[in-house]
């Protein structure tokens, strides 16, 4: 039997699909995106409205999701959509996507056909998950930014904090722990831990006590932030997490412990193995172009913002307003550039700024790296948050942002 996976579904998997080409196979051509143009005798040049069709053949829509400590990567084949794309009003063009719930693979029959049942997709009931667009708006000069209803029919749909894991009642705490711990020091230095807590508790029960009452600490803090209704971020359980460290650090080598013998001895060569085994696997499977891409792009992004913030025509707009960003992600980086209190400095995404400054400076994201990693990083925010107010004017443009003015 298999066990339950969580399934979430992801607007960036939608998105992925409806940016797939649309190519033609070499037995049958798809035809070219129809334009409707202006009759030039009648009417002055407008901006196109274009219509683009998804090739299902040649198309397939990829997702991840966790299971227990592992991530499973599956896809659904031959996905069916649509573009209508109008560029003089891009509130009035369209995104309608279907996914054959069917064809879903991850590459295990056994578990293909449990996620078809009654447990998860329940196909022969809901055989399609449909997307269609409710918001439209531009990003950037060369992006769009799409939110819509995900039509799809499960055994229940959520808000946006349950749906990311956040916001768990105090029953599921307990079960959400080993978990968020996992992702935290890994599943292997889990295990660890958890024999070193045993060995230190029966060998050295008095220098146990730091770590466990570190450990005890962080659990119990984590607990009452999610009786508080807070959110439950993994996170959170950092504090626990170091005294999770200190006792698999003992697994290793609590060998120091003992007297000279073939036990220490033993343990000695199996922990050196250990270690040696998860040297060469790290080395193995790190993935050095993701640090240097990720670490790259904080550093330029950075740089990116204290420019922007440090403009003089941005910086005569924060003698008008409070400085606007798209949400939480830079308000702290912002303030530390700018030198701004914090009641000067705010997240469009958050729903207590209504109504929204009518003067200030706001920051949009303009790099579509930049888009999902400092502005939609929701599926809760709005699309809005990226469209500058009527009468702000751009004064300030960087490769990730650019900042609108009004005075």
């Amino acid at each position: 039997m298999l066990e339950r996976l969580s399934m979430r579904p992801s607007m960036l998997a939608v998105i992925t699909l409806l940016a797939a080409p649309a190519c033609s196979s070499r037995d049958s051509a798809t035809p070219r995106p129809a334009r409707t143009v202006p009759d030039k005798a009648s009417a002055p040049a407008v901006p196109q409205t274009s219509k683009w069709e998804l090739d299902p053949e040649n198309s397939s829509v990829e997702f991840v999701c966790k299971h227990v400590f592992t991530n499973v990567r599956g896809m659904f084949h031959k996905p069916s959509g649509s573009v209508l794309l109008d560029e003089a009003t891009p509130a009035n063009s369209k995104v309608t996507a279907t996914i054959d719930v069917s064809t879903i693979s991850t590459g295990v029959e056994e578990r293909d056909t449990h996620l078809k049942s009654p447990d998860f997709f329940d196909v022969a009931q809901y055989p399609q998950i449909n997307f269609v667009s409710t918001g439209f708006t531009r990003s950037s000069a060369t992006d769009y930014a799409v939110t819509g209803d995900p039509l799809f029919s499960l055994h229940y749909t959520s808000s946006s904090a349950e749906e990311l894991g956040r916001n768990l009642p105090l029953s599921q705490l307990p079960s959400a722990m080993p978990e968020f711990f996992a992702n935290l020091v890994k599943l292997p230095v889990l295990v660890a831990a958890a024999l070193g807590l045993v060995i230190a508790v029966v060998a050295v029960p008095k220098r146990a006590a730091a770590p466990l009452a570190l450990l005890a600490a962080g659990i119990v803090t984590f607990v009452l932030i999610g009786i508080a209704g807070a959110s439950a971020i993994e996170r959170y359980l950092a504090v626990a997490a170091v005294a999770l460290l200190v006792f698999a650090a003992v697994s290793f080598g609590g060998f120091t412990f003992l007297e000279a013998g073939k036990l220490r001895t033993g343990w000695m060569a199996a922990s050196i193995l250990a270690v040696a085994f998860g040297v060469v696997w790290t080395a193995i499977h790190i993935d050095l172009n993701r640090f240097d891409a990720e670490l790259s792009f904080r550093g330029a992004a950075h740089d990116d913002l204290a420019e922007v913030l440090n403009d003089p025509k941005v910086e005569a707009g924060l003698r008008c307003g409070p400085l606007t960003l798209p949400n939480h992600k830079l308000v702290p980086d912002s303030r530390w550039i700018a030198d701004l209190p914090y009641d000067k400095v705010r997240a469009r995404a958050d729903p207590k700024l209504e109504p929204q400054p009518r003067k200030g400076v706001g920051i949009y994201v303009t790099s579509r790296f930049a888009l999902f990693k400092h502005s939609l990083t929701s599926p809760n925010d709005s699309v809005l948050i990226q469209s500058p107010p009527p009468g702000f004017q751009r004064v300030k443009v960087t490769d990730y942002y650019s900042a609108y003015v009004k005075c």
